[in-house]
This record gives C-alpha cells, sequence and structure tokens, in this order.
C-alpha cells in the first residue's frame, strides 16, 4: 500500500534525552553529504543524483532534518520546501517512489514532532510506516492510503514469464498468439540503445497521447526528466527502447537497470505494443 503523511505533524513527543535533537539543513553542498551518508542506495529513487535531477534551486529549498546525538549526525529525512506554496516534500518531489526513512525507529517521535507545518510525504514504504506506527501509533491518523501497487511476482514462477502466460486458458493464449504475429507482421524494426535518444519525440507522444492530463506541460518537468536521463546514461544504467518503422520513429520506452531490476518509468509510457508484443510471443512459444 503506497502512504503519505499530510497535514501539519503536531503530534508531541514523549520527553527525549536532552543530548538528541532534530536540527535543519538548507546548504545544497551539506545536503548532498548528508545523502551519500544516510543513503542505503538499493534503490535507484535512493541516489542522490535521481533526487538532484528533479532539483531547481529556484522552485525549491532544501529542508533536510538531521537527528543529531552529541553533536554528531545519526539519522536524516530529506526534504525541499516548495517555495510558491510551502509545502515541505521528499527532496525529489512527487516522483520519488518506496520511500524509506534513514532514521533508527525510535527517533520517530522526535523527527515526527519536529516536521515543519505543510508537510506532505507521498509513497511511504508500507512496511517501512507499519514500522515506524510501532514506535507512534497517534501518527497513523496522519497517514493516509493513496493507492495501491500491483505488480506480477515472478520469484513465485522463478522468474520465468512463460509460466505466467501458461497460466491463461487455452482460448486467451491461442488469441494473444494470433494478436502477436499480427503485430510482427507489420514491419516494425526495434533496437536499444544506451543514449537518452528522441528525447523531444518523447515528449511530443507523451503530450499527444495524455494532453493537459501529461506531466510535459510543465516546463520544469520536462527539463527535469531530461535531466534524470543523462544521469542514468553517464552511470550507464539507461536502456532506451526505439522502434521504427519505414524509417520514422514510431514508439521509445526508456528503462534504467539498477542493481539488477529494471525500473521502467511509469510516466514514460509512449512505447508501441510492438516490443511488448515481442517479449510476450517468445515466451508464449516457450
Amino acid at each position: 500500500m503506497v502512504n503519505r503523511i499530510s497535514g501539519d505533524a503536531s503530534v508531541n513527543s514523549k520527553p527525549t534525552e536532552v543530548l538528541l535533537r532534530v536540527v535543519v539543513e538548507k546548504d545544497i553542498a551539506v545536503c548532498k553529504e548528508l545523502w551519500e551518508q544516510f543513503s542505503p542506495k538499493n534503490t535507484l529513487w535512493e541516489l542522490w543524483g535521481t533526487a538532484f535531477a528533479h532539483y531547481d534551486g529556484i522552485l525549491f529549498e532544501p529542508y533536510f532534518l538531521v537527528v543529531m546525538e552529541a553533536g554528531k549526525p545519526v539519522g536524516l529525512l530529506p526534504l525541499w520546501t516548495e517555495k510558491q506554496t510551502g509545502y515541505h516534500l521528499f527532496f525529489g518531489g512527487e516522483y520519488m517512489e518506496d520511500c524509506l526513512f534513514w532514521f533508527a525507529a525510535e527517533h520517530f517521535p522526535l523527527v515526527f514532532s519536529s516536521l515543519p507545518p505543510k508537510t506532505a510525504l507521498f509513497d511511504i514504504n508500507h512496511v517501512e510506516a507499519e514500522r515506524l506506527f510501532a514506535k507512534l501509533p497517534e501518527a497513523r491518523e496522519k497517514c493516509l492510503p493513496e493507492d495501491n501497487h500491483y505488480f506480477i511476482n515472478l520469484e513465485r514462477m522463478s522468474y520465468d514469464v512463460s509460466r505466467h502466460l501458461a497460466s491463461f486458458g487455452k482460448k486467451h493464449r491461442k488469441n494473444l498468439l494470433y494478436d502477436l504475429r499480427k503485430v510482427e507482421g507489420e514491419g516494425f524494426i526495434v533496437r536499444w540503445s544506451t543514449a537518452a535518444e528522441y528525447y523531444d519525440e518523447f515528449v511530443a507522444f507523451n503530450l499527444e497521447r495524455w494532453g493537459k492530463d501529461s506531466n510535459f506541460v510543465e516546463a520544469e518537468f520536462v527539463a527535469g526528466m531530461k535531466r534524470f536521463l543523462v544521469f542514468l546514461e553517464q552511470q550507464g544504467l539507461l536502456h532506451t527502447l526505439i522502434i521504427l518503422k519505414d524509417d520514422s520513429l514510431v514508439g521509445i520506452e526508456y528503462s534504467a537497470l539498477y542493481d539488477n531490476m529494471t525500473l521502467p518509468d511509469q510516466m514514460l509510457e509512449n512505447t508501441s505494443s510492438c516490443s511488448i508484443c515481442k517479449k510476450l510471443r517468445d515466451c508464449a512459444l516457450g
């Protein structure tokens, strides 16, 4: 379950040792050092480059809550302030996913009581939320279920997609193979790249598909996503799927491979069904 903490976090924590306190750090260079110190870097979203790609000093101000014990930093909650609205979000904004907290659970009451007004923390990892609620049950009232994540658990199928497709009924499997062969007969050319190619066309595809509901109607988002793709390219993490027909671009998909996990960005859905169909056909045929 995806959670967010919203509103003014004003729950009083229990008395804390004088040596333990929370301070605010706003210097971007110091914030980077703190991030590198406390981030476990287990996921793409825990890399400084990912979050910093969406940072614009004109629009946002760092607001890092640092847990200090005996004068030394022992935990971190990296936020930023939206200058226009005054809201405080995770550093990286609404684009960060499955967020964890980089401090000990016993420090949560202190951190929670230190949250500034107008704080909204989106997409908190569900297990992480439960870990913290155990230390401060009152905080649950400030946490609102937003949405659910759905995924195919390939671990149960020994990471073999063909086992999942084998669970389809005979009729559905036959119809799927028919549709896949029909798509393949259209003459698409599919190639992979490790560069952020065709970004302007990608933005145009997204706007055409989603219209005013597209994130790409905002110039700052277009610029931030470009910086993100450049970061992925520089780190050797980017995998670009390009689909051509009659020498014209008809589809493109960006994804990142980090720590043996492929992460297609759910906001970047401009690929033709051709690539997906080819993958499924290979699995369906065994």
